[in-house]
């Protein structure tokens, strides 16, 4: 067995991998990947984002196919709530980051607006999100 696969189980208080710890791990690595290329090749890591961003109607699919894999997945260990608690920790974390561009967020916020049939599906499963997790702690 790899050798960080040995200590991904040993960190793990279980002693077995579940799904959700896989993609702890593939979510570290992507983030410290995007921090190297940042800081080190910033370049090419605007190069890739290009690249990704031109074909936007693909990315939405892929990105809503990775939802629903990786929701189910999440879903089987944690509960709504918590999983709720997260979203609202990482929106505040990403507010963090957008508060440092506030022009280029304003002429985002004034796309999305102009172009409201693009924000529907995302806006749709952040309602049933909502929704579930007002059913899961009040009913």
């Amino acid at each position: 067995m790899p050798m960080f696969i040995t200590q991904l189980v040993a960190l793990n208080a279980t002693n077995v991998i579940t799904p959700v710890t896989i993609l702890a791990v593939v979510f570290a690595v992507i983030i410290l990947l995007k921090a190297v290329m940042g800081i080190w090749r910033p370049q090419t890591r605007l190069k890739f984002a290009k690249a990704v961003w031109k074909r936007s109607e693909l990315l939405s699919a892929t990105c809503l196919l990775f939802l629903i894999i990786i929701g189910y997945f999440i879903l089987l260990e944690l509960t709504i709530v918590q999983v709720a608690a997260v979203m609202l920790f990482t929106t505040i974390l990403m507010g963090l980051n957008m508060a440092a561009y506030p022009k280029a967020m304003e002429k985002l916020i004034n796309e999305v607006l102009r172009k409201r049939s693009r924000f529907w599906a995302s806006m749709i499963i952040w309602v049933v999100i909502a929704l579930w997790v007002l059913y899961a702690v009040f009913v």
